[in-house]
């Protein structure tokens, strides 16, 4: 239910620049409910624990253009909406080529 809400959110914002992809497991069964944000230039991230609301969705979104926004993907954690404080589960060093 969650991804829906993010697709409808990114329909209404009218963005076709974002990439989404349907996961059907990421084995991280205690904070089900997960987002993996991948990026090849940036440090990637897993997020979860999430409620499958659209306000949630925004805030993933929100997040989402404050990380492509930034030099390595480091958010300072005083500009991450509310919805996404305390659901990250992982951090990713970008792939080496």
């Amino acid at each position: 239910m969650l991804i829906e809400h993010v697709e409808a959110a990114l329909k209404q914002r009218g963005r076709d620049d974002v990439r989404v992809e349907r996961q059907a497991c990421l084995w991280s069964c205690r904070r089900h409910c997960n987002v993996l944000f991948r990026d090849d230039q940036r440090f990637s991230y897993l997020a979860g624990d999430f409620r499958p609301l659209r306000e949630t969705a925004e805030a993933i979104i929100d997040w989402f253009d404050l990380h492509g926004g930034s030099e390595m993907g480091a958010v300072p954690f005083r500009q991450w909406p509310a919805a996404m404080r305390g659901r990250f589960i992982a951090r990713f060093p970008p792939q080496k080529p």
